[in-house]
C-alpha cells in the first residue's frame, strides 16, 4: 500500500489548488482515511475545517475529490475513522463539534447522526476496534464528558470513563490485538494519558516515562500508533505537540520476562495488565533483558512486601524494600537512567529479609518499561 504516496499526492493537491472545495490559504485538511481495501478500491476520504467544512471523498487513489455531505450538518469535523471492515459493511465514522457522531453505512454516501446516549456532542476523537466486524465497538472521545462506548456501531452510547480524572479528550487508540487483551489508550488535555486492559470498564493513568524535562507547560498527546506485533513487543508511539515518543511496557507475563523459582500470580484490575506476580521465595529471580539506556520495575507495595535486591547487568546496584502499610499498585519500585544505550539485563532477586514493620517477604513484579 503506498501510504506516503497518497498522503504527498494530497499535499501537492493543496498547493496547485486542484483540490476544488478547499479554500486556499484558510482551509486545512484536518483527516485522512485511507481505505482498509485499498490496493484494490482506491478509497481515501479527507475533512476539510475551518473557512468551510466538507467531507471529501476520492475512489481513484487521490486523483480526483467529491463531496460527501448528503445528510451531514456541516458541522466542524474533528476525526473520521473507517471500519475495519469497510469493504463489507461501508462503515465510516465522523466526530464533529456539535454534532455529535454520524455514521455513513453506503461508503460515505450518505451520512447520519448517531448520538443516542451521548450527552455531550463535541467530539474531538473516534475508534473503531480492530475486532469491529464482530464485537461492533466504538470509543468516542469529548471535549468536556470523557469517553463514550457503543457496541451497536454506535446506535447507542454509553459514558465509559470510570477512574479517569480528565474529561477533555484528545485522541483514543486500540491494541491491534484488542479482542484478546481488552488494551485501550486514551490522551487528555491536562492530565497526559490513561489505560483501560478491560475494554474501556476501568481506566488508569499511564503516564511513566512520558515526562518532558525540556517543557514546563501542559504536554498534548494527540495520536497513537500501535505496533503490528504489539502482543509481544508492547510497543506504542505517541505524538505530541514536539515530538513523537516511543512507549515500551512489558507486563510480568511478557514472553520476555523470564523467572527462576518460585513465583505466583495475583490478578487485579488495578495492575498493569490482567495481574502481577510475586514470590517470597528466597533466591527466585526475574530477569528481563531490554535495549535502551533508562529501565524501570513497575510493581507494588504493602504490609507483606519484602526486601529486593536489583542488578543490572550482573551488577548489584540497590536493595528495594517493598514494605508499606497500604498497599499501592503500579509503583516505580526501581528506575535508572543514563546507561549507554544497547543492550542490557535487570535482575530482581528476592532476598527473604524484610524490615521490622513488614508481616511477609514478598516481593512483586507487575512490568518493565524501558527507554532510549
Amino acid at each position: 500500500m503506498k501510504i506516503h504516496a497518497v498522503i504527498l499526492s494530497i499535499l501537492l493537491m493543496l498547493s496547485t489548488g486542484s483540490l476544488t472545495f478547499g479554500h486556499s490559504p484558510h482551509d486545512n485538511i484536518k483527516n485522512i482515511a485511507i481505505s482498509p481495501n485499498f490496493e484494490t478500491d482506491r478509497t481515501i476520504f479527507c475533512t476539510i475545517t475551518h473557512v468551510n467544512c466538507h467531507i471529501l471523498k476520492s475512489t481513484d487513489g487521490g486523483g480526483t475529490w467529491n463531496p460527501s455531505q448528503i445528510g451531514y450538518g456541516h458541522y466542524k469535523p474533528f476525526d473520521l475513522e473507517l471500519s475495519p471492515a469497510f469493504a463489507a459493511d461501508g462503515m465510516v465514522f465522523l466526530a464533529t463539534e456539535e454534532g455529535g457522531v454520524y455514521r455513513s453505512d453506503d461508503y460515505g454516501t450518505s451520512w447520519t447522526a448517531t448520538n443516542t446516549g451521548l450527552t455531550d456532542l463535541d467530539v474531538f476523537a473516534l475508534a473503531v476496534s480492530p475486532a469491529f466486524a464482530n464485537d461492533q465497538t466504538v470509543f468516542a472521545g469529548t471535549i468536556d464528558s470523557g469517553v463514550f462506548k457503543s457496541t451497536n456501531a454506535g446506535n447507542s452510547w454509553k459514558s465509559s470513563h470510570r477512574g479517569m480524572t480528565e474529561p477533555g479528550i484528545i485522541a483514543i487508540g486500540f491494541s491491534p490485538d484488542f479482542a484478546s487483551d481488552r488494551y485501550v489508550l486514551a490522551a487528555t488535555r491536562e492530565h497526559g494519558i490513561f489505560r483501560s486492559t478491560d475494554g474501556g470498564e476501568h481506566w488508569r493513568l499511564s503516564n511513566a516515562g512520558l515526562e518532558d524535562q525540556t517543557r514546563q507547560t501542559t504536554i498534548h498527546y494527540f495520536e497513537f500508533g500501535f505496533s503490528p506485533a504489539f502482543d509481544h513487543d508492547d510497543t506504542v508511539f505517541v505524538a505530541t505537540w514536539q515530538r513523537v515518543l516511543r512507549i515500551n511496557r512489558f507486563d510480568d507475563e511478557s514472553a520476555f520476562v523470564a523467572y527462576s523459582g518460585n513465583w505466583e500470580h495475583y490478578v487485579d484490575i488495578l495492575t498493569n495488565g490482567p495481574g502481577m506476580s510475586y514470590s517470597s521465595e528466597p533466591g527466585a529471580k526475574v530477569d528481563f533483558e531490554f535495549r535502551g539506556g533508562s529501565i524501570k520495575w513497575i510493581g507494588a507495595v504493602s504490609s507483606q512486601g519484602g526486601i529486593a535486591n536489583v542488578y543490572i547487568d550482573g551488577v548489584m546496584l540497590e536493595s528495594v524494600d517493598l514494605y508499606a502499610p497500604q498497599i499501592e499498585m503500579q509503583k516505580v519500585l526501581f528506575a535508572r537512567s543514563g546507561h549507554i544505550t544497547g543492550d542490557h539485563k535487570i535482575t530482581i532477586e528476592v532476598t527473604g529479609n524484610k524490615n521490622s514493620s513488614s508481616l511477609g517477604t514478598a516481593v512483586f513484579v507487575d512490568a518493565f518499561e524501558f527507554g532510549y
